[in-house]
């Protein structure tokens, strides 16, 4: 709906006499400022004045001052007269002519001259000029929390001193036309019960105007509505051996990681998992994306996580494979140790012993068939030293792992390898002491299918 308001209709009374003369009331004059309305919302206009006498008449005065002297207006501009009414733009706030600057009402003052010089008696109109849009404000039910629904509830209100307010527009395109309009639009009634139901655009955002008595609109209020539509997304948890953990009671320490994914900010993830042929139970509820765990070696689990956002969506379930740990402790077959290393007794070890080197070069070696991580659990302290890591088979190091440390700490898994995505069907690492002084001791390798 466009509401348009015309400019102020202005009737002054008074005739005009040959040679000048008093007024009479049976033939007034008349005067129009644009097409006739009394609020006009710019501050000039067209003024058409037609003479009492109009046959007599050869000019026309217009002012924005009353002050007159000898009954001719003084700030005042002369125009000829044309018989049958004449046209002139006006301003009604220039001081060159007597006139108040800014908005309110304005006054034009009007007189008629015939051919001999005399000049009718002064009349007046007046119209109110409104330039400046309502004082507007608006928001939503929702304000900056996150919605799943495409339908907010709007609360506007505005004031305009001067005319009034005759409507509130709603739109989800933030475009006007040329006389400051959104486009497209919905118009209510000024009086329209609060707040007012609105669809609003997948975009996220719409849009509040007010239109005052003078058909001036207020600049659009931009409402951002925070709009999540879609689930948020979850991939299933992938587990590591824990490396620089201990081993506690012959369980494994395990990491599990997951990546998250929404439109609106993610607000928390539920971990569970399953052991053997049991249900899932809950092990970890937070905002984050890892989760350290433990595992009895030879028991098959499997985790499972969902995420949820801040709009009260939720992923499904993202699992991941099944897993199983084991402990290969010095005692095994499959480590391959080249002379040097000694047994040494230590309760604190997995099984109470473990091999120890203290000469550099001396190296052991493993290789596990469908390993995804392989672990070296090994002792740290004051009296260890440092050992170089290398894929089986291989003579270039991966990694140097320095042992010593102020206070002791046995049973670490001091490095991980992880080997691809998936198991190899075998895979191995060799330790090699590479220390001038100290001890490297090998304790056992956690293995991770």
């Amino acid at each position: 709906m466009r509401t348009r308001v015309a400019p102020a209709l202005l009737v002054v009374a008074g005739t005009l006499l040959p040679g000048g003369g008093a007024a009479r009331a049976d033939a007034p004059a008349f005067v129009q400022i644009g097409t006739g309305a009394g609020v006009i919302r710019q501050t000039s206009a067209n003024v058409m004045g037609i003479a009492g006498n109009d046959a007599t008449a050869v000019a026309w005065r217009l002012s924005d001052s009353p002050a007159a002297t000898a009954g001719v207006v003084d700030l005042g501009r002369t125009f000829p007269y044309q018989r049958g009414g004449s046209l002139a733009s006006w301003s009604f706030t220039d001081t060159a002519y007597g006139a108040d600057t800014g908005d309110g009402r304005h006054t034009v003052y009007v007189q008629w001259q015939d051919g001999s010089g005399s000049w009718s008696a002064v009349t007046s109109a007046t119209v109110m000029v409104d330039t400046s849009p309502p004082h507007a404000t608006a928001s939503t039910d929702i304000g900056s929390a996150w919605t799943t629904s495409t339908t907010v509830h709007v609360t506007s209100a505005a004031t305009d001193a001067l005319t009034g307010t005759t409507h509130v527009r709603l739109s989800n395109v933030d475009w006007t036309d040329a006389d400051g309009e959104l486009q497209p639009g919905t118009s209510f009634p000024a009086g329209v019960e609060m707040p007012i139901s609105w669809g609003f655009s997948p975009a996220g955002e719409m849009y509040v105007q007010w239109q005052d008595g003078a058909g001036n609109w207020s600049g659009p209020i931009t409402l951002r509505v925070h709009w999540d539509a879609s689930s948020p997304q979850v991939t299933a948890p992938r587990v590591s051996l824990g490396s620089d953990r201990q081993l506690v009671g012959g369980s494994i320490p395990l990491v599990a990681t997951w990546t998250r994914s929404s439109t609106a900010p993610l607000e928390g993830s539920v971990l569970e998992r399953r052991t053997g042929g049991g249900g899932y139970a809950s092990i970890y509820r937070g905002g984050g994306h890892t989760q350290f765990l433990r595992a009895a070696p030879g028991r098959l689990s499997r985790l499972r996580v969902r995420t949820s956002d801040v709009a009260g969506l939720r992923s499904r379930w993202a699992v991941s494979p099944a897993f199983t740990t084991r402990l290969i402790d010095d005692r095994d077959p499959r480590i391959m140790w080249t002379p040097g290393w000694k047994r040494v007794t230590d309760p604190t070890a997995v099984g109470g012993e473990m091999r120890c080197a203290s000469r550099p070069g001396r190296w052991a070696d493993i290789e596990v068939p469908r390993a995804a991580d392989l672990g070296l659990v090994s002792p740290e302290g004051m009296r260890y030293g440092t050992a170089t890591i290398s894929l089986s088979g291989s003579r270039s190091p991966l990694s140097t792992i320095r042992l010593s440390r102020p206070a002791g700490r046995p049973r670490t898994i001091v490095y991980r390898h992880p080997f691809t995505a998936r198991p190899m069907s075998f895979g191995g690492i060799r330790v090699t002491d590479a220390s001038g002084r100290g001890a490297v001791c090998v304790d056992a390798f956690a293995v991770l299918r």
